[in-house]
């Protein structure tokens, strides 16, 4: 659990660096897409720590790319 806390705590700590510099500039989308980004690597950061299983991105691109593949493939034999 300390993992965790320690992964929130740092998360925060960049969020208080890299937040301000944005709003003095008025960038709100930039905000929206930083803040959107750290907490989704902070969620990962937290599942792995805790030894949750995740599955491999890999996976869902061999499905997508598996039928192209086999057609191309069967195409030049």
């Amino acid at each position: 659990m300390i993992k965790v806390l320690g992964i929130l705590v740092i998360s925060v700590l960049i969020a208080m660096k890299e937040i301000p510099p944005l709003i003095k500039q008025k960038k709100k989308k930039e905000i929206w897409i930083f803040v959107i980004f750290q907490s989704f690597a902070a969620v990962l950061l937290c599942l792995i720590s805790i030894d949750v299983k995740l599955p491999s991105p890999l996976e869902a691109i061999r499905v997508v790319y598996k039928p192209i593949s086999d057609a191309i493939f069967s195409m030049l034999s």
